[in-house]
């Protein structure tokens, strides 16, 4: 099935030819009434939009659409301005067919998560108490859903990445130990917290925590895994950053 995006240009422009002239890519030009819901992404073209760029970025965020701002001014100043919007790719134009669609796919499938009825999925997939398990395609568009909430709420989140080392020289870990790893992460947090195993590494979004309880809250996950793990050739140490869009 094509992926439907949404230009925000006119019909004749090289913004709309080029994506026209991608297989499997379908463009939809914005009509100026709201954003169809069966677009995957929107691309807004800089000489169409003028003024109007970051209330057309806010109109696809409110419906958790990825946005890219294009422009055939490539200069070095125009696209620092253009990042500085928070649009989720800047594409300069004309732009190699195969790259072209290639990004637009990426935009296309970074796409942020449609509202609320997707933890309810998650929920529902996810029976024993603690922290819902996630795979790490959900984990990052969850982290994008849940930093654009951030923006208009007053609230703290805190990513937490955990990493299992072992101290044998070859420095492989067993699946069961790694296994271990994950289960007392989802079973030490809350019902509401996200986490995902990716690897020798298991990534944590902790909701409304500050960097203060993010960190008790870590520290006891690493505690609790010392407990329960019979092998003491494993090492957990994690890292703590605050879920910020500045």
């Amino acid at each position: 099935m094509d992926k439907k995006v949404l230009i925000i240009d006119n019909k004749d422009s090289l913004l709309y030819r080029s994506v026209r002239s991608l297989p499997g890519i379908e463009p939809v030009i914005y009509s100026g009434d709201e954003f169809p819901s069966d677009c995957e992404c929107v691309m807004i073209s800089q000489e169409f939009a003028e003024n109007r760029i970051n209330s057309l970025l806010g109109k696809a965020w409110e419906k958790m659409m990825s946005a890219a701002l294009c422009t055939t001014n490539g200069s070095y100043e125009n696209q620092v301005d253009l990042c500085s919007t928070g649009a989720d790719d800047v594409i300069v134009l004309p732009m190699y067919g195969k790259l072209l669609r290639r990004r637009i796919i990426d935009l296309a499938e970074n796409t942020v998560i449609s509202g609320f009825s997707s933890f309810d999925t998650f929920a529902s997939g996810n029976d024993v108490s603690g922290a819902f398990v996630v795979e790490e395609k959900d984990f990052r568009n969850i982290y994008k859903f849940v930093l654009r909430i951030l923006e208009r709420l007053d609230k703290k989140a805190q990513l937490v990445e955990f990493r299992l080392r072992s101290r044998m020289p070859d420095g492989i870990v067993e699946p069961d130990v790694m296994n271990d790893l994950g289960l007392v992460v989802q079973r030490s947090l809350r019902h509401g917290d996200i986490c995902c195993q990716n690897g020798n590494r298991v990534y944590v979004i902790l909701i409304g925590a500050d960097s203060i309880g993010g960190d008790i809250a870590s520290q006891r996950i690493s505690d609790s895994f010392e407990s329960v793990c019979a092998d003491d050739a494993y090492d957990v140490t994690y890292e703590i950053r605050e879920i910020s869009n500045r």
